[in-house]
């Protein structure tokens, strides 16, 4: 799967660099093994790359996604990861480059394909572990007033906006390629997702997440009852608080944590949390829009 390169650093101190063996097949490997490039020198060369498209399949978007990949590596290297402009705009071309090759993914193999997906969700994942701040609570539905969400633009930190508006971009994604492929409790969950990050000025992160509410409004208006409300014959409930099961991963409404099963609010019996400090911290949010169920 990989092959092994020899590098050269500022020392001229050989070290031994692992590329999957798609990407060192022409002359972009020479370019590669430059000791240190920048994420803009990075996209800068995935601009100068010839792709084309045509009736066999993709020409060269292997190579850019090489270039991609590399400079995401470089970014996940620092911890925690230094958000900024240079690296929302990689996060954006990575998206452009799934996004034209959503519909491609469903009936061609494309091994980049799916490694520039799984890198994608999981830094999100990981972006979202090092945020300092919550996300909102979106009901199931999407409905929900608009003063509820607006953000607070005097106190905002650039570089927890830029984490917020790549969350924003890559949960997006990830819900449009979910429903691509006829996925749609997946779609639902990262239309969700991308709705209850905390908003931010970064343009087109505004419009994504007002399609985020559209589609789950759509989505919801077609989705079976039972299905909405994550009960199964094997939900069961305790004094404090019921559990619920399904097939599918629960997200915590406080902090956006993914399990098969976790505690679910004992008077609506829906809204699901990872913990009792969630459940409490939620709850002035959740009485808003918190019913009993009959």
């Amino acid at each position: 799967m990989y092959s092994s390169d020899i590098t050269y650093d500022v020392n001229d101190k050989p070290k031994t660099l692992l590329e999957p063996i798609y990407f060192t097949s022409n002359h972009y490997q020479q370019k590669l093994n430059k000791s240190q490039y920048s994420i803009k020198d990075l996209i800068q060369l995935a601009s100068q790359v010839n792709v084309k498209h045509g009736a066999n399949g993709c020409y060269q978007c292997h190579i850019v996604c090489g270039y991609y990949m590399k400079a995401l590596k470089y970014a996940r290297e620092q911890e925690p990861v230094v958000c900024n402009q240079d690296l929302f705009e990689l996060v954006s071309e990575m998206i452009n480059l799934v996004l034209s090759h959503r519909e491609t993914s469903t009936y061609q193999l494309l091994p980049w394909f799916d490694m520039l997906t799984l890198e994608l969700w999981d830094f999100a994942k990981q972006l979202k572990e090092e945020s300092i701040e919550n996300d909102l609570f979106i009901p199931a539905s999407g409905i929900i007033r608009q003063d509820s969400i607006d953000s607070d633009e005097d106190e905002e930190d650039d570089e927890e906006a830029y984490k917020r508006a790549i969350r924003v971009s890559i949960y997006h994604c990830r819900a449009l390629v979910c429903e691509q492929h006829k996925d749609i409790e997946q779609a639902l969950v990262y239309y969700r997702k991308c709705a209850s990050v905390r908003p931010t000025v970064f343009e087109p992160q505004p419009s994504l997440q007002k399609n985020a509410f559209s589609a789950l409004q759509r989505l919801h208006s077609t989705r079976p009852t039972l299905t909405l409300k994550h009960r199964s014959s094997s939900a069961y409930s305790s004094d404090s608080h019921s559990y619920s099961s399904s097939q599918s991963f629960l997200s915590c409404s406080n902090c956006g944590t993914e399990k098969q099963r976790m505690p679910v609010c004992a008077k609506c019996k829906i809204q699901p949390y990872c913990s009792v400090r969630c459940m409490k911290s939620h709850k002035s949010t959740h009485e808003l829009t918190c019913s009993k169920e009959e």
